[in-house]
């Protein structure tokens, strides 16, 4: 009889340096490559809000075009709160603009699903040149979002290259193994992650590089791609404490619905494991498509569901956060900075100009008494 020995992988085997790097450099990109994109198309975003969001399916379309700009759900979700409170938007319409952002935000994970890291370095070496010898400033920007979407991806394979060991730890693969036979633990795992790191396309990526090397079953992925949506509502929640009551109740309105989409998913969770399982078989999805496709799929459900109901929503919100927002003349820049100002200067001085504009009747109004 023949007996195999396998080598036990411990925690210092694995190359931590390069899974924590790889993570901030991915990080990093989508963040650099988020700044080229509002940097050249960020002036027109404000115009594009005030315009079209008085229709929902509009907002909806609004919300998805400002989360691909700003390459996060959360930012797009601040911003919308930001316009809120500084009065330039209504809730109705901030409800599509932030039902919108969750179709958006699953466009980092398609790209990663397509599996472009392999010519991530030539990314980075155009993004490179551009920025180098580029002019104009717009050209430079056009560099920053080549140069950060190279560096997102060779971030990704980094971290993916260690990532592929944890299969073979003792300790991980008893965690991924609880994690399957207990959804909610993933479900927990992925809100506290993405909560902590304030950004669902991080984590979702992280679990298609877990997924694709085997480390985790699509039993315990597709709970952890739920708990990145809720997760991914902190960030709104923190740009709206301590502001307008209108503020409150958009972030309020953002995690009611992932919190809602992520019970449905957890309610349906085994049916729709068998339904990922068919079509990945028959179309031949490969395994990191295959939770982008989890991903996209679970936004597109919930938002079929919930924009019939967007009105009900809204009332049901003002009814759990009740009260009469006074008119308050008031521009805080510290505030902007959470959700305006560092992400759409556009409107940030719009407010700024709302305000004066105010200033300017109340000053008008004080004379008047005052002759």
């Amino acid at each position: 009889m023949n007996i195999v020995a396998t080598e036990m992988i411990t925690l210092g085997d694995i190359s931590w340096d390069m899974i924590l790097g790889g993570f901030a450099l991915f990080l990093f990109g989508i963040k650099f490559m988020g700044d080229g994109l509002k940097n050249v198309a960020g002036h027109k975003l404000r115009e594009y809000i005030d315009k079209y969001t008085s229709n929902p399916i509009m907002a909806v379309l609004v919300g998805i075009v400002v989360t691909i700009v700003v390459q996060s759900s959360s930012a797009a979700t601040a911003i919308t709160i930001g316009l809120v409170r500084a009065g330039l938007m209504k809730l109705e319409q901030a409800a599509g603009v932030v039902v919108g952002a969750n179709i958006g935000t699953t466009m980092t994970a398609f790209l990663i699903g397509l599996k472009v890291e392999q010519f991530a370095m030539y990314f980075v070496f155009i993004g490179g040149m551009i920025i180098s010898f580029g002019k104009k400033k717009k050209t430079r920007y056009i560099g920053d979002i080549i140069l950060g979407f190279g560096l997102m991806f060779y971030g990704l394979k980094i971290m993916g290259d260690s990532l592929k060991m944890l299969k073979d730890l003792p300790a991980f693969i008893e965690f991924a193994k609880v994690m399957s036979e207990k959804p909610l633990l993933g479900l927990l795992a992925g809100t506290v992650l993405t909560g902590l790191i304030q950004g669902s396309a991080a984590t979702i990526g992280v679990v298609q590089k877990l997924y694709e090397s085997g480390a985790m079953t699509l039993n315990a992925a597709m709970p952890f791609v739920f708990g990145a949506c809720i997760g991914t509502t902190v960030t709104g929640v923190f740009a709206a404490i301590g502001g307008s009551l209108a503020a409150k109740r958009t972030a309020g309105l953002h995690t009611l619905f992932n919190v809602i989409a992520a019970t449905i998913g957890m309610i349906f969770l085994p049916f729709y494991i068998q339904f990922i399982t068919w079509i990945s078989d028959l179309l031949l999805i490969p395994p990191m498509m295959q939770i982008a496709v989890v991903h996209i799929l679970f936004k597109i459900v919930g938002v079929i569901v919930y924009l019939p109901l967007l009105n009900v929503m809204c009332n049901f919100i003002k009814k759990l956060i009740p009260g009469n927002e006074p008119e308050r003349i008031e521009i805080n820049l510290d505030d902007m900075d959470a959700g305006i100002a560092h992400q759409m200067p556009t409107a940030a001085l719009a407010i700024a100009k709302q305000a004066v504009l105010k200033m300017s009747t109340v000053v008008d109004a004080a004379v008047d008494k005052a002759r």
